[in-house]
């Protein structure tokens, strides 16, 4: 069954917010007031526990001693920081005036696999505009795509954008999209984008949404998929670049080129961000991000904190890439010379 996720997600968020607004009075602006209300939004509606091996139960015991009617901002910061670090996900965040909490760890302690810098000096490549898509050919057969961001821009139009890149860059036989450091953003124009290159209609992932008090309780499956949009179709060899930073909506990208019978990805695995998280506001007005659903590959696959592997694995070490060279670009050359 194929449901618009959009619509589904207006639902559930319309559905939780009747009963909470129902079952509970907003609490006071104390520490423990906010120390409770952001553990319980989190054990009410974080989607990964169980996925992730989480006892937030256990995590509370560590956590609230820490916290009184004395603890200072400051110190709330810290202690609400390290509870949610327990969770390992770059979806999780606290925003304050004091700092924003954020986890890195799924992409700074590894390679990064990706410098815009060395792609200008050695290869020529150049950012022109604030447009996330930049292209240009890199010989009459090879043109080349780099995709920065799937966030929403001034005047953009994802669809429009893409078919202006292939229209340009006119009868090339083979091409590079890359999508390295790309953090994500709307998966809707991130399905935009990939529909230039769909043949047929073809199914991407399947989610489920956290649907109850239990950790366990979640939604039946509902599949997305996606299928041919707009005026030009690319069904020549494409060659995709990942790396750990590819996250959230850019993983959707993934998940959808990859099934494409003419892409081939190259490069690292990307960082593991499935989650869908819905923003949340504290009594002291601080605001945090709950990710809320969890994503599965066709073969219903969980890569949240694990990651989209590619078809090829290539990595460029540190030293190497400060010394100019990109093995994911080039082997992404030589695969499309060889097609």
């Amino acid at each position: 069954m194929k449901i618009c996720l959009p619509t589904f997600f207006i639902f559930i968020l319309l559905g939780i917010g009747c009963s909470r607004t129902i079952t509970n009075s907003i609490p006071e602006n104390t520490p423990e007031s906010n120390f409770e209300y952001l553990w319980q939004e989190y054990d009410h509606f974080y989607a990964a526990f169980e996925l992730k091996g989480v006892d937030w139960d256990s995590v509370y015991a560590i956590y609230r001693p820490q916290v009184t009617s004395q603890t200072t901002d400051e110190d709330l910061f810290l202690i609400m920081s390290n509870m949610l670090a327990t969770l390992r996900d770059g979806h999780v965040n606290l925003y304050t005036p004091l700092g924003d909490y954020s986890y890195t760890a799924w992409w700074d302690q590894y390679p990064r696999n990706y410098d815009s810098e060395i792609l200008r000096i050695q290869y020529g490549i150049v950012r022109r505009t604030n447009n996330p898509i930049q292209y240009r050919l890199l010989d009459e057969q090879i043109g080349y795509v780099h995709i920065s961001s799937f966030s929403n821009y001034s005047g953009g139009n994802w669809g429009r954008d893409i078919e202006i890149a292939l229209r340009e860059m006119g009868n090339i036989q083979g091409l590079i999209v890359d999508v390295r450091n790309n953090g994500g953003g709307s998966g809707r124009n991130a399905k935009d984008v990939a529909s230039r290159f769909a043949d047929e209609e073809r199914l991407f992932r399947h989610v489920q949404f956290r649907s109850g008090p239990n950790h366990d309780d979640f939604t039946q499956y509902f599949s997305d998929s996606f299928e041919p949009k707009g005026n030009i179709t690319f069904t020549r060899p494409v060659v995709l670049l990942t790396n750990r930073r590819v996250f959230s909506a850019a993983e959707a990208f993934v998940l959808m080129m990859r099934t494409l019978p003419q892409v081939t990805v190259v490069g690292d695995t990307t960082g593991g961000g499935s989650g869908n998280p819905v923003y949340r506001e504290l009594p002291n007005g601080w605001t945090f991000r709950v990710p809320r659903w969890q994503a599965f590959t066709p073969n219903f696959e969980p890569f949240e904190g694990v990651g989209l592997a590619p078809d090829v694995w290539v990595s460029t070490p540190d030293a190497l890439l400060e010394s100019g060279t990109d093995r994911i670009f080039e082997t992404a050359i030589e695969i499309l010379v060889k097609k």
